[in-house]
């Protein structure tokens, strides 16, 4: 496949060639056509993951852990802000958030 000009890069070619933002857009609509051009085959999707979980399921769940978007959750008790909180708040917040990452990581792993 030949290098394509870029009018987004001043028409530079290869690997020097930064695609920016519109690299995960165009990734991503390459992908939904895809599944569009195997679907127009007469093959769902499903039933093609549907395989490769027979095949290999732990390797199939490991892929789908890291596709899928993580959940975010927060609860915001504090009433002040920042500025206003002292050296030992602000040090108790984080200390609070380094423990819910770390016990994040723990659970990862033994998920793996």
């Amino acid at each position: 496949m030949a290098a394509r000009k870029h009018p987004e890069n001043n028409g530079r070619l290869g690997k020097g060639v930064k695609h920016g933002e519109n690299l995960i857009q165009r990734t991503r609509a390459a992908i939904l056509n895809t599944f569009d051009a195997v679907e127009s085959r007469g093959r769902k999707i499903s039933e093609i993951l549907a395989d490769e979980f027979e095949k290999n399921p732990i390797k199939f769940m490991e892929l789908a852990a890291k596709a899928m978007p993580k959940e975010i959750r927060g609860e915001f008790n504090h009433t002040h802000t920042a500025d206003k909180l002292t050296d030992d708040q602000l040090a108790d917040i984080a200390t609070a958030g380094s423990r819910r990452a770390s016990k994040a990581k723990t659970s990862q792993k033994a998920l793996h």
